[in-house]
């Protein structure tokens, strides 16, 4: 009897395999459009309960509001020296970091929030402003604050 190891996966089977692990672990707000980084259903009687509470949530974690729609809200942070470095601002020059968040009815009651984070450069300057989508495709940070609007519309 002649003893025969296991086949390991070829590479496009280990690449493909790889891949659909890295949908399914970083959810499925990256399969909605705009991917973005976090997102939440909720249920509320109105948009406006579901505007106030993210407003709340952001306040107290730092943020300020920088445009308000309909459906959606702005919010911007002041970047840290780490963002500073990477997005290139070292001459003393201002780095925020802006939140959109998007609110969608779904119908009965029940909302769909987004965010989608970004790195801006001269922020509030018209004709000098720099808004680079952050590169990332799950953000506990994001995803922990809608946790909280949620918890707070209940």
């Amino acid at each position: 009897m002649k003893f025969r190891p296991p086949r390991s996966p070829g590479p496009i089977r280990s690449a493909i395999l790889l891949l659909f692990a890295g949908l399914f672990l970083s959810g499925c707000a990256n399969l909605e459009p705009g991917a973005p980084v976090a997102a939440v259903t909720v249920s509320a009687a109105s948009r406006f309960d579901v505007m106030d509470a993210i407003e709340r949530v952001f306040n107290d974690a730092g943020y300020r509001i920088s445009t308000r729609t309909f459906d959606s809200v702005t919010f911007d942070k002041e970047g840290t020296r780490m963002d500073r470095v990477l997005h290139g601002n070292w001459m003393g020059g201002e780095v925020v970091e802006r939140a959109r968040v998007v609110i969608v009815d779904r119908g009965s009651g029940r909302y769909r929030i987004r965010c989608t984070p970004q790195i801006v450069r001269d922020a509030d300057d018209d004709s000098f402003e720099d808004a680079h989508r952050r590169m990332r495709l799950f953000s506990f940070h994001y995803s922990g604050l809608l946790r909280k609007v949620k918890q707070a519309l209940r």
